[in-house]
């Protein structure tokens, strides 16, 4: 006697159920290779030079001021002081340091959302522009590497947009889009 094998099939709502968990967690599966930046949102403008602001340092140097007390008057001896101004660019995380910004422009400004009391300076962050106001102004998939070199509500240069998340160089600005627009929405990543 032969015997006949009969399939048994899962009842139809079942199988609709294990067909989409499956193909839900094969999508999200793939989905991981496909986003490059797994950071926050936020948004951007951008700030041409100068990039330091100009600070003022004054000193006063006094030369053969000793016995001078003696044979001359007080006005004498004020006139000869000397007196210098020097003017140095300056930044809020740096001062005056002139290896603060890279070589290759890549740069930017922490606004207040992400300035810390200063504990932003020198972070790096990856950048990636996810949208703007208008088609076609993000360079797809292109990320950057910037490093936080000052404070955006206090830049010497006025940004496009002021209370964004970041203000850009206008060469890191540049490189993740395609227009001169004011104010981009931007995915970033401390690394």
């Amino acid at each position: 006697m032969e015997t006949k094998y009969r399939h048994q099939h899962l009842p139809r709502h079942l199988q609709r159920i294990l067909f989409f968990f499956f193909f839900f967690f094969f999508f999200l599966s793939i989905a991981q290779f496909f986003h490059i930046v797994r950071g926050d949102v936020g948004t951007a403008a951008r700030y041409s030079p100068p990039y330091s602001r100009k600070e003022n340092i004054t000193w006063y140097s006094l030369y053969s001021f000793t016995n001078m007390t003696i044979t001359l008057g007080t006005d004498e001896i004020v006139n000869n002081i000397f007196h210098d101004t020097l003017i140095h660019s300056a930044t809020t995380c740096y001062g005056r340091n002139p290896s603060q910004f890279p070589a290759s422009n890549l740069f930017a400004a922490a606004g207040d959302g992400i300035w810390d009391n200063g504990a932003s300076c020198g972070r790096q962050y990856l950048v990636k522009c996810i949208s703007a106001s208008s088609p076609d102004i993000c360079v797809t998939g292109q990320v950057i590497q910037v490093i936080i070199v000052d404070y955006a509500p206090q830049l010497p240069s006025q940004p496009s947009a002021t209370g964004k998340t970041m203000v850009l160089s206008d060469s890191a600005f540049g490189a993740i889009t395609n227009s001169d627009i004011d104010s981009i929405s931007i995915e970033f990543l401390q690394v």
